[in-house]
């Protein structure tokens, strides 16, 4: 792509500039394109001005009779490029590829707000990548009668953990001389009965005749009837 002109665009109004290209060589459709100032420490034009990161402005395609391509630039962009400096154009199409870079020497239009305040610029945003936080829940414990499962939850899909009768083997008897290794042993553990296991609370009536609440022993006033005890 070779420039071919830049000029006023005085039917859309004051600051509106169109810039025009012969030899359009490419079959994509051209999307925005990102204006840089070389050998400058903010050197890509953006929202509110020049900045560090690169930043792409979509284009408002308008096609001409005297070139092959055209497009249209807003007085918020125009107020940013100063006459007889050199930018570089670098097209995008719909897909973020670059299609071509071009040297502009801008000329012949400038721009300032007439109250010094700049415009923002349209520009387009690259959307973020989006992680989904790594969901880990806390150990369960569950207990049955004689033996203890320990059992995790979580996206790694550790494995559950079972404590089982233990074994005790390689048991060594020293007597201050001599070694004797026994054969493994087994120990059982022995299920304890529900009659076994210490009363803690029961269920009892509500004392008072007109409640009659199934409540809990260890409560000393009826939380239904606030009756005692």
């Amino acid at each position: 792509m070779r420039l071919e002109l830049i000029s006023a665009e005085a039917s859309r109004g004051k600051g509106w500039a169109r810039v025009g290209f012969k030899e359009k060589s490419t079959d994509h459709i051209i999307e925005s394109v990102a204006i840089i100032r070389p050998r400058h420490i903010e050197p890509f034009l953006g929202k509110n001005g020049w900045q560090i990161s690169e930043s792409r402005i979509p284009l408002l395609i308008d096609l001409g009779a005297e070139s092959h391509f055209s497009f249209l630039l807003p007085p918020a962009v125009v107020q940013y490029l100063e006459v007889s400096s050199n930018y570089e154009f670098i097209f995008f199409d719909n897909n973020t590829n670059r299609i071509s870079t071009v040297i502009v020497r801008w000329s012949g239009i400038s721009y300032r707000s007439p109250r010094g305040v700049a415009s923002p610029i349209e520009v387009i945003e690259n959307k973020p990548r989006s992680y989904e936080p790594e969901v880990v829940q806390p150990p369960v414990i569950v207990s049955t009668w004689g033996t203890q499962e320990v059992s995790t939850t979580s996206t790694h899909h550790e494995s559950i953990a079972k404590i089982s009768n233990p074994t005790v083997s390689d048991v060594i008897i020293s007597d201050g001389n001599d070694f004797q290794v026994t054969t493994p042993i087994e120990i059982p553990i022995r299920p304890v009965a529900p009659s076994e296991i210490s009363r803690s609370v029961r269920k009892i009536k509500c004392k008072n005749f007109k409640c009659e609440a199934d409540i809990f022993d260890s409560m000393k006033v009826c939380p239904f009837c606030n009756f005692p005890v």
